[in-house]
């Protein structure tokens, strides 16, 4: 009748179950249909939209954000060390993507700073990448048997 697909219908009536302040952020545009739909399900929806705005997430980021939440969770026994080294991983992966997105950028630039610019962007790329191997060893090392 409106001229809506049922999946449509379906997402803007789950995004009826977020909290006040989460339809507020979609509201004001801070938050994407897509990311607020993201947090359906969600235990802490009011933290989580704040992260997500703050650290400007894309969709595929928030589902990597979940899926390590969620492996989290699993693991109660895992302890802080790992909580954090695997935050840690998580921040340089978003880093990364970072980068990615700045070194598709750079394809644009004049060709006398192009070259410059991209060489730079590749060893900030691979510093990040060290450092999440890094990260791994530290958290290899230091793990509890």
């Amino acid at each position: 009748r409106i001229g809506k697909s049922e999946e449509y219908v379906s997402h803007r009536m789950q995004l009826l179950r977020l909290p006040a302040t989460v339809k507020g952020h979609v509201t004001t545009n801070n938050l994407s249909v897509s990311q607020a739909l993201e947090l359906v399900g969600e235990p802490d929806k009011g933290d989580l939209a704040d992260d997500i705005i703050q650290n400007k997430l894309t969709v595929r980021q928030i589902r990597q954000l979940k899926s390590t939440m969620r492996d989290a969770s699993q693991k109660k026994t895992t302890s802080k060390r790992s909580q954090i080294t695997n935050r840690g991983i998580l921040t340089l992966k978003i880093t990364l993507s970072r980068i990615d997105d700045l070194i598709e950028s750079a394809h644009t630039a004049d060709p006398e700073e192009k070259a410059d610019l991209i060489a730079f962007l590749m060893d900030l790329r691979l510093r990040v990448h060290s450092m999440i191997d890094e990260v791994i060893c530290f958290e290899k090392t230091h793990r509890k048997p």
